[in-house]
């Protein structure tokens, strides 16, 4: 009889210990998967982040426009930052699309989603969708090479690197070097257009994973003022 209560005591001793296992093992799991979910979490708001590179709206024609030559009279500012607000630009632009175009500095996804790094962008020109892209103004044309948004982030660069980075930015696009150091997976150009209404007020995002895009601004931002004719 003692060898029955001592395997009985031994039998519940065992399982005891086995649920206790797979009781921490599952919650163990759990807190991981919380864990990882955490820094999911993390990864994907940093791939999603955007940020406002530009605002866009259409002034009223000084001249109606004819059927042979259809132009827009737009008005597009930059935000150096989130409290300046530099002065608007007017460009006149045939047709009646308008592009924005600007060149993207493309980070690998895994430096992005780690929050190391974001895509940068280098604006270019607008023109109309009856002009040729080399026929555009150049857009956001500054006598500083660094833009005006990536200032304080570039603060701590050299001059002379900020010059020859920004200034030579296509060159780089055939830098194997730069790529496997800094992480860079692509440097091309890219644009965005719309066919605007009159009225509407239109902001221009750029992602962290280097994807422009504009949608209808819902508010009107604080120190956005008309433009003037160039």
């Amino acid at each position: 009889m003692k060898w029955m209560t001592r395997a009985t005591l031994i039998g519940a001793a065992t399982i005891t210990a086995v649920g206790g296992y797979f009781w921490w093992a599952g919650t163990h799991t759990l807190e991981t998967l919380v864990h990882e979910n955490q820094a999911l979490q993390r990864a994907l708001s940093n791939l999603q982040q955007e940020e406002v590179v530009a605002y866009l709206r259409v002034l009223p024609l000084e001249v109606e426009p004819t059927i042979t030559e259809p132009h827009l009279r737009v008005v597009l500012q930059e935000p150096a930052s989130r409290e300046a607000m530099p002065e608007p630009e007017t460009h006149t632009i045939f047709g009646r699309q308008v592009y924005l175009e600007g060149v993207v500095v493309k980070f690998d996804n895994q430096l992005v989603s780690d929050g190391e790094e974001r895509a940068l962008l280098l604006w270019r020109r607008v023109f109309g969708d009856d002009e040729k892209p080399a026929e555009g103004a150049d857009l956001f044309h500054e006598t500083s090479s660094i833009p005006s948004r990536y200032r304080e982030a570039f603060s701590a660069v050299p001059e002379r690197v900020n010059q020859q980075f920004w200034s030579q930015i296509w060159e780089h696009a055939h830098d194997a070097t730069a790529k496997d150091t800094e992480g860079i997976v692509a440097i091309y150009g890219s644009s965005v257009s719309i066919e605007p209404r009159p009225e509407t007020l239109y902001v221009v995002l750029f992602t962290a994973q280097g994807q422009l895009y504009l949608r209808p601004a819902a508010e009107m931002p604080q120190g956005l003022r008309p433009g003037s004719a160039r």
